[in-house]
């Protein structure tokens, strides 16, 4: 399998597909297949491991087509091509700032405390993104959303499709709904204590950790998010490319290699590109 698929991720221009038999959704009497062009079934963690070796990001989905299950996996091999420097900008950055050329804003003046060489700016993103349209490749949107009302939420997706050049990419990362609300139902909500205040951890219970969770100060937050809201909005936006990621993964060499995922344990993270 590894020579087929490194000679198949060398030659390709952006990707590589690839569908195997899931080998838990396949009953006993048709394992192994007896057509003699059939060897082996996967699991997922045994097509993982077969990725990794490959070296490159990948994503892995079960695809059910009639009465079978298969596995689907994707292998991004495309290599990012630029005339010039490419154009992008960290939003809402807070202290979380980044290099290689970004742009950080944020809107508190919190310059002395951006590390050395990196570019700042203050700046409200409720009053819209003074940017000419169509000359931003990348917009990076972590834990930022949840702080505006759904309606600048809302506005700041349209802001981001009209900004973004062809083929530009919007990642988008906040507290996943469903993530919380699984720990609230299972009465788990300490599962959040490492990244909350002692006001959250000493809570007396579930009920009022959720609402710390969600709305108390530091954190402001004015909403939150499941996959279908942020689709919702970029698709309204314009989008029609949109991803729900798992934390790491991106679409984009220059995502995976310049900027790291904050608060994994808890977030959702959507990418789109124009």
């Amino acid at each position: 399998p590894q020579r087929v698929l490194k000679e198949a991720v060398r030659v390709a221009r952006k990707k590589v597909i690839i569908t195997v038999p899931f080998e838990g959704a396949w009953p006993p009497e048709l394992k192994p297949f007896w057509n003699p062009g059939h060897i082996r079934f996967y699991a997922p963690q045994t097509l993982e491991d077969e990725l990794k070796r490959v070296g490159l990001p990948f994503n892995i989905e079960e695809i059910r087509h009639d009465a079978w299950t298969w596995l689907g996996a994707e292998v991004y091999c495309e290599k990012e091509q630029t005339d010039g420097e490419l154009v992008k900008i960290n939003l809402g950055s807070f202290r979380d700032t980044i290099g290689y050329g970004w742009e950080n804003w944020d809107i508190l003046p919190i310059q002395q405390h951006i590390t050395k060489g990196h570019k700042f700016k203050q700046w409200d993103v409720r009053r819209g993104l003074p940017l000419a349209d169509g000359s931003v490749d990348f917009f990076r949107v972590s834990h930022l959303i949840e702080h505006l009302t759904l309606e600048e939420a809302h506005r700041l997706c349209s802001e981001l499709y009209r900004a973004l050049k062809p083929d530009g990419l919007a990642r988008i990362s906040t507290p996943d709904a469903r993530i919380i609300l699984k720990h609230y139902q299972n009465r788990d909500m300490s599962f959040f204590n490492q990244i909350q205040p002692p006001e959250y951890t000493q809570a007396p219970t579930e009920g009022e950790k959720l609402s710390r969770l969600l709305f108390s100060d530091p954190a402001e937050h004015k909403a939150v998010y499941n996959f279908e809201m942020i689709k919702n909005f970029l698709e309204q936006a314009g989008f029609e490319r949109i991803y729900n990621v798992s934390p790491g993964f991106s679409h984009s060499a220059t995502m995976r290699n310049e900027t790291e995922d904050q608060h994994v344990e808890i977030s959702l993270t959507v990418e789109a590109v124009k």
